[in-house]
């Protein structure tokens, strides 16, 4: 995440997540007309949160840096939804699932820049690359522990833990940085309850 340097070494010493905040929002304005964030320099980016250079650098070594602190509390806020119903694992209903679903894409729009620069860097950076995975990994990985309590008891279908929450893990990523951007409330509604629906057909009898 963020260089282990001292916030006092030069310029103002900022609260961790003052500072990101700051870095979000120039990044959200200065990609809003579709710029990508490998064509943003630091300085950009620090014009646009109304901070010093130095201030950037006490606490990021460079751009990737600053990119997978973001995304880091990006990927958290993005997954906490899902996580509602996941963590009540075979009780949960589908209506669990779809309210589930829409606070996730929901968290998508409101950290959609920070979310578009990382699928870019992932591309071109082996750092921001495996931060991204890792977060769909974790999801993943929550998944795949409700899969096999949900066999246990019975009360789930006999489906591969593992696989089925990879496939379904990154279906969500996919569908969510594709059909989120631009989209109406409606079209956001139907596609959580679409969402909603493949997992309850895949995962309950």
């Amino acid at each position: 995440m963020a260089a282990a340097k001292h916030p006092g070494q030069q310029g103002r010493a900022y609260d961790q997540v003052e500072l990101e905040d700051r870095l979000r929002g120039a990044l959200a304005t200065l990609m809003a007309d579709g710029t990508a964030f490998r064509d943003l320099s630091v300085a950009r980016i620090v014009a646009g949160a109304g901070l010093a250079r130095s201030t950037f650098y006490a606490y990021f070594d460079d751009k990737s840096a600053l990119l997978r602190a973001l995304s880091a509390r990006s990927l958290r806020r993005l997954y906490e939804g899902p996580r509602g119903w996941i963590r009540r694992g075979d009780d949960a209903t589908r209506a669990d699932m779809a309210l589930g679903m829409r606070q996730l894409l929901d968290a998508f729009l409101e950290d959609e820049a920070i979310m578009r620069a990382v699928a870019e860097a992932a591309v071109y950076d082996q750092t921001v690359s495996e931060a991204y995975f890792g977060g769909v990994q974790d999801y993943a990985q929550a998944l795949a522990r409700m899969i096999r309590a949900g066999r246990r008891s019975g009360r789930m279908r006999d489906v591969e833990p593992v696989e089925t929450a990879e496939a379904l893990a990154w279906m969500t990523e996919r569908t969510v940085s594709r059909l989120a951007p631009g989209s109406s409330p409606a079209r956001l509604d139907a596609t959580a309850e679409a969402m909603a629906d493949v997992f309850w057909r895949t995962l309950f009898p």
